[in-house]
């Protein structure tokens, strides 16, 4: 019933293979290892007796140097070149793991910053890079349509990851999860050692940072769409372990919201290019509102976890217009990377600007308040 079409999309979301060749495999390598681990460091942070205030803490440096730097990042890419950036995303992250991996000791518990930080650096150098690829690919052409398969991509390569990652750690610990991504990450680099050396040396100024072009209400609403995408990818899945403390339920519930945005993100961006771009954020902002709303009213309620599952629904109805509209400006102005770095840029100040927030007021119900206030103002799109 499911597998012809199933196979149809998978047909469809593969459109950039050709165009990225070895890099497309490395990717999908990349974004798998990624996924086994990325919901389970604060989790791991907490289980190795880090207060709820430390990992938030964590939190903050690791996105902070995600995306704060980004104007810096565009310039090492334009240096080096997008295979070279992307070839030292995996030494970082693994040095990232390896830090990791200390902190079952106490006497190394003040390194763990450090992991953050290297964190953040190889996941920010590493996404401008990819995104770039992206935007410089994609065509006018059903655009919103193909945004939502390059997003689909890595959901679908992941959906089994969140799962797979909290089984290894209830059957064979945190450690075994730590050597495991560190290994694929490894593998990873095979295919990348086939692409050619001089992939791209894109062009990257700070003009968009210092001229006109740079427009307080882009840098409002990225503000805004950081906020909830923070609130979504990282304090919804603490929340859910503090208030079930049971990892392996978490990664099964994310596996199944993956699922669930990968179906939905196709069929929105559809529509998106159907019925257009901006009825669908508008749309998409009031149903991200509902459900971050119910979020922080039923916080410590057993139909919290429902609204957790439910909202793999709702989230694509917001982020794959947005995000196609993103590439779309990207593409316009001339210089991918350098609106890609501004992008990332604003993303991080509104991350970082939540988070704060709430180590300040330790409350994680503000968060989901502050996430709904975010989406809805997206109605003035």
């Amino acid at each position: 019933m499911f597998t012809s079409r199933h196979h149809h999309h998978i047909e469809k979301i593969l459109h950039l293979r050709s165009r990225l060749g070895k890099l497309y495999w490395h990717l999908l390598m990349q974004t798998f290892a990624v996924s086994l681990i990325s919901v389970f460091m604060p989790i791991y942070l907490l289980t190795v007796g880090f207060s709820l205030p430390s990992v938030i803490l964590f939190i903050i440096v690791q996105w902070a140097m995600f995306g704060l730097p980004s104007p810096l990042y565009g310039k090492v890419i334009r240096r080096i070149g997008l295979r070279e950036v992307i070839l030292i995303r995996t030494p970082l992250f693994a040095a990232s793991m390896f830090i990791l991996t200390l902190l079952e000791s106490q006497q190394w518990h003040g390194l763990y910053l450090i992991a953050a930080l290297l964190s953040g650096i190889s996941g920010g150098l590493y996404t401008l890079s990819i995104t770039s690829l992206f935007a410089t690919y994609v065509g006018e052409r059903k655009q919103n349509e193909k945004t939502a398969e390059f997003m689909a991509v890595p959901k679908m390569v992941s959906i089994i990851g969140p799962a797979l990652g909290g089984a290894i750690v209830v059957f064979s610990g945190f450690m075994t999860l730590f050597a495991s991504v560190m290994v694929i990450m490894l593998l990873s680099l095979i295919p990348l050692s086939f692409v050619k050396k001089n992939l791209d040396h894109p062009t990257f100024t700070l003009t968009f940072f210092r001229s006109l072009k740079f427009e307080l209400r882009d840098f409002l609403f990225l503000n805004l769409y950081g906020i909830k995408t923070v609130s979504e990818m990282i304090i919804l899945p603490v929340a859910v372990f503090i208030y079930s403390n049971d990892i392996l339920s978490l990664g099964f519930l994310v596996s199944l919201i993956s699922l669930c945005f990968t179906i939905v993100s196709i069929a929105v961006g559809k529509l998106s290019d159907r019925h257009g771009r901006v009825l669908i954020i508008r749309t998409g902002g009031v149903l991200n509102a509902l459900i971050f709303l119910g979020l922080g009213l039923f916080l410590d309620s057993p139909m919290f976890v429902y609204l957790f599952l439910v909202s793999g629904f709702f989230t694509a109805t917001l982020n794959v217009p947005y995000e196609s509209r993103i590439y779309n400006h990207s593409r316009d102005s001339g210089s991918p990377i350098e609106y890609l770095a501004f992008k990332e840029f604003s993303f991080a100040f509104g991350r970082v600007l939540l988070l704060v927030v709430l180590l300040l007021s330790f409350s994680l119900g503000l968060a989901f308040y502050g996430s709904s206030l975010a989406s809805l103002a997206f109605i003035l799109f």
